[in-house]
């Protein structure tokens, strides 16, 4: 009995290892949970790959993912043993493993597999697939409104649905020291205006932020790291055109990021309408900074986070809405300081790696029982 990890994208696993020793980087949670498992770390070719798709992969992949997640799951399935568990950190990775080990074998696998937008179509339809194959699985989804919504569905007939939010290096993204003096950061030199900071590509409304600002553009500055590991040709965001004189759009490295959070006065993650809980990732990271954060509402740990007055917020597209959660936030630094400290504290509490591999092996047991690879 083992534990078997995907990874739905290809990363360097030791140079990401060896930047987060440098403190370059922060530390990828799929190898801290291989060490914690001693579970190997499953991935589709890297890109610099030129070996052609079988024609097999490419065919499922007209109906699901992409031919590289087939083709890992033929490879994986090869690998596992009856009784063996499966985390998947992606639906297209973890569903089509599943499916080809009901048909295939082995049996008795065990899966939990993150799914981020229970209600695509295709997910609901491979849900209903392995749940008619008797496939064992649980689905590990981003907030507990979607828990529920799958739960109505094809959800009832799993071993379990359960919301797990997100996490963060606590140990790459920390505040900035007292005296003001860290690696690469120049907050404690004069800055002669306000520092609005943001990040992300995942349903980022960029357009509204410029517009937003507008008003301020000869007051503060706008910075707006624009990466994100899982950007894609489906990844939608908006940026302005061209981008206000106050506003700087580009990629930063994760040290130039974490430079930002620590210098701003405010991070603000301006979001288009979702279902699966985009911009934590950028939440957290600025939480961890201890910095002031405007996001928009929307469900899960940001609802959890609004609801004990630990961030600003504004409702998705309101301009107005945002200028204003901003100024509150730019006219009170003491009150934005204090808010700041009380988020960091709770959130480092409640979503360490530590706390989520804890509650991934406790959600694995419940569903599983006697049968669990947790044992």
């Amino acid at each position: 009995m083992a534990w078997h990890i995907l990874a739905s994208s290809y990363f360097d696993f030791d140079a990401i290892e060896r930047d987060a020793e440098a403190d370059r980087a922060p530390r990828h949670f799929l190898r801290y949970l291989s060490q914690e498992l001693n579970a190997p770390i499953h991935q589709p070719a890297a890109p610099t790959d030129a070996s052609p798709a079988s024609l097999v992969d490419r065919v499922a992949a007209v109906f699901f993912a992409d031919p590289s997640h087939w083709a890992m799951a033929r490879r994986v399935r090869r690998q596992l043993a009856p009784g063996d568990g499966v985390y998947a950190a992606g639906s297209t990775v973890g569903l089509p493993l599943a499916l080809l080990c009901s048909i295939f074998g082995p049996r008795r696998i065990k899966y939990a597999i993150t799914v981020t937008d229970v209600q695509r179509p295709r997910i609901r339809l491979l849900g209903w697939m392995l749940v008619l194959l008797r496939t064992r699985w649980l689905a590990i989804v981003p907030h507990t409104a979607m828990a529920e919504q799958a739960s109505r569905g094809f959800g009832r007939f799993l071993d379990g649905v359960m919301a797990i939010n997100g996490l963060t290096d606590f140990e790459f993204f920390r505040p900035l020291p007292a005296d003001g003096q860290d690696a690469g950061s120049d907050r404690h030199r004069a800055r002669t205006r306000p520092l609005i900071a943001s990040c992300g590509t995942e349903a980022r409304d960029y357009e509204l932020l410029a517009r937003a600002t507008a008003a301020l553009d000869d007051q503060v500055d706008v910075k707006v790291c624009f990466a994100s590991p899982n950007l894609t040709r489906k990844t939608r965001f908006t940026v302005p055109d061209p981008v206000p004189e106050h506003m700087e759009i580009r990629y930063f490295s994760f040290e130039e990021l974490r430079t930002l959070y620590q210098t701003a006065d405010v991070v603000v993650v301006p979001l288009l309408p979702n279902r699966y809980a985009a911009g934590l990732t950028t939440v957290f990271e600025a939480v961890a900074c201890r910095r002031a954060v405007v996001v928009a509402r929307s469900p899960g740990v940001v609802e959890e986070l609004i609801g004990r007055e630990l961030v600003e917020w504004y409702e998705v597209g309101d301009g107005e809405g945002l200028r204003a959660a901003i100024e509150r936030v730019l006219s009170d630094p003491t009150a934005a300081e204090e808010r700041a400290d009380k988020a960091h504290q709770w959130v480092r509490s409640h979503h360490s790696a530590a706390g989520y591999l804890e509650r991934i092996l406790q959600a694995v047991d419940s569903a599983f029982g006697d049968e669990s690879p947790v044992a």
